[in-house]
């Protein structure tokens, strides 16, 4: 038999905190409703209930909160920005953050938005991830904690030689703003 055990977060950062509890969690159901979101995390039996009165968290698809909140990853080659080429910023969809402009992004082949650099290091935390039985480094905003992607040493040679391979529902892209804090 499964124990249940409840968590009331009324506020991102409070969830930013229960989320660290659940290091490891690599999967969850998440359930959406008029005034909550319900994340079950299939491996412990914990819900995690959340207030979804949070205007950011209102806005948020059920895959990006998957994404962001779970540390989840979208398809190869199904996001909305691994083939724009348009000038401007990618900020974090949860806080709005500004993280990689379109100047760092490159075609690197596997299905996700490649940047080489983000537009400020202080925007960004690296954090070591050894989950699927394997070791990288996630990248998370450094604002509000949101799970963006992963950092890689196989990109462009000639600039940084970095990878940021981040996901597209995580990223909110506004047209135009090519330089950042």
């Amino acid at each position: 038999m499964i124990s249940l055990k409840f968590f009331q977060a009324a506020s991102l950062s409070r969830l930013r905190l229960a989320r660290s509890v659940f290091t490891g969690v690599s999967s969850a159901l998440v359930f959406r409703s008029q005034t909550k979101f319900l994340f079950k995390l299939a491996t412990s039996g914990i819900i995690i209930s959340v207030d979804s009165n949070d205007p950011r968290l209102k806005k948020l698809s059920p895959q990006a909160l998957h994404v962001t909140l779970e540390k989840g990853t979208e398809m190869p080659f199904s996001g909305k920005y691994v083939k724009n080429h348009e000038e401007g910023m990618y900020k974090c969809v949860v806080c709005g953050h500004e993280l990689f402009s379109s100047s760092t992004k490159f075609d690197s082949g596997t299905g996700w938005p490649s940047f080489d650099n983000p537009v400020n290091k202080e925007n960004i935390e690296l954090k070591q991830d050894s989950s699927h039985g394997m070791t990288r480094t996630e990248v998370v905003c450094k604002n509000c904690d949101a799970h963006l992607g992963h950092l890689f040493d196989d990109g462009p040679k000639e600039t940084t030689g970095l990878r940021y391979c981040i996901n597209s529902c995580a990223l909110d892209f506004q047209k135009g703003e090519s330089s950042g804090s």
